[in-house]
């Protein structure tokens, strides 16, 4: 299995610590954390694009495996457009999770 995880910016990777140490406890799990913003000044030793476009680029034929994605609507969709449109994946094979994620308004009287 690989996990690829996508982070805005470095400093919000903090499930690394969790993530991390499955690679080394399971043989069969590869962490890849992905850095969605990738800015000039970043110097990052992996992936710098959204999750899905890191997988893309880690394999060459998706057809044969059952991708899993979590994220807001318009993220999980444009893996799904990637996956299935782009004939990479079986579109019975491809599951996703949305959650939305917006602004609350707190009101005191």
């Amino acid at each position: 299995m690989t996990a690829y995880r996508s982070v805005g910016r470095p400093a919000d990777r903090y499930r690394n610590t969790l993530a991390t140490p499955w690679e080394r406890e399971y043989r069969e799990i590869r962490y890849v954390p992905v850095l969605s913003d990738s800015l000039p000044e970043i110097d990052w030793a992996t992936h710098a694009d959204p999750a899905n476009h890191a997988a893309k680029l880690d394999f060459s034929d998706l057809y044969s495996h059952q991708p899993y994605a979590w994220d807001a609507p318009t993220v999980t969709g444009a893996a799904k457009c990637d996956f299935v449109e782009y004939r990479w994946q079986n579109p019975d094979h491809f599951f996703a999770d949305s959650s939305r994620f917006g602004a609350y308004t707190v009101s005191s009287k």
